[in-house]
Formats: structure tokens, sequence, C-alpha cells
């Protein structure tokens, strides 16, 4: 089954930026990714006014739109969707990786910010992310490695050997 690992982290710490360069970082050495992202606030499915916006206003449970460039599709649910039933709708992959996703009980990279404290259960963190010289106090509890945000190959080489090896 293909690994899920999340980063989670307070709004504005970073995530969305680490991401990008991960995709990069895994994407050159030849890894196939999927990301999945968390939104907290309700989804404006497509652009109001566009076709698709106006099928879905008009009650379609699904619009898929599709380009020769790619395809999307817009579905309205009656609950949340949890990982495990998101990961059935994506291509085979090596490795999934989210943003966001606190609550689900997946792997947890967690960027902790200069005084904040570090969320994630113990069995679900696996590694911590900040600013150079800025470790949480609390991080000597933790048997983590601790990674600068700017340390993005060596965040990869992890990923690698931890979840796809």
């Amino acid at each position: 089954m293909t690994p899920i690992v999340a980063v989670v982290g307070p709004a504005g710490s970073g995530k969305t930026f680490l991401l990008q360069r991960l995709l990069a970082e895994l994407k050159g050495r030849g890894c196939r990714v999927a990301l999945i992202k968390h939104g907290a606030s309700p989804l404006e499915l497509d652009k109001p006014g566009k076709d698709s916006w106006k099928f879905a206003r008009a009650g379609a449970e699904v619009v898929l739109v599709c380009a020769p460039q790619g395809w999307a599709m817009f579905r309205k649910v009656r609950r949340e969707w949890d990982l495990q039933a998101l990961r059935n709708l994506l291509p085979p992959v090596e490795l999934i990786l989210c943003e966001g996703f606190r609550r689900e009980p997946v792997p947890k990279l967690e960027i902790v910010p200069p005084g904040a404290r570090v969320l994630s259960p113990p069995g679900q963190l696996q590694a911590i992310i900040g600013e150079a010289g800025s470790a949480p106090p609390e991080f000597a509890t933790f048997a983590v490695p601790y990674f600068c945000r700017e340390q993005v190959e060596d965040i990869a080489d992890f990923l690698q050997a931890r979840f796809l090896s």
C-alpha cells in the first residue's frame, strides 16, 4: 500500500513552501508523488460563471472537466472523506504527501515555529522541522530527527529511507 505522510503545522508555518520544494526534489530523483491538501474552509467547486460551475449549481452530483493537458472532477460529498478513502482516488504513485490532516492517524512531519510546542502524538511523529538553532524545548523527549526547513535534500533522503526503501 502506498505510504502516506502528512506535513502538519500552524497556519503560516511554511507547509506549502516546504512541500513545493520537497515535491520538486523527489520528482528530480525520479519518485512519483501525489499530494492531498486539506482545506479548513468550505470548498468552492470551480470558478463562478464557468460552465462546470453552472452544471454543479444546476444539480449535477459530479462534474468532470477534461482538456488535452489533464482533467479535474468536482464532486459534492455529504461528509468529509478521510485519507484512506481519498487514497483510493489516486493513480499509482510511490508516496502520498499531505498538507494538513493533523487528526488523521498517519506518519507526520511537524513544522514547529520558534516558541511553539509539538502537537503530534509520539507514535505518529516522524520528524520535527523548524528553523536553524530553534528546536522546541521538548525535542529531546522525542526520538525523531530534527531538520531545518532549508534541509530539503536531507528531508527527501529521510522520506526515501523511511518510506520508500
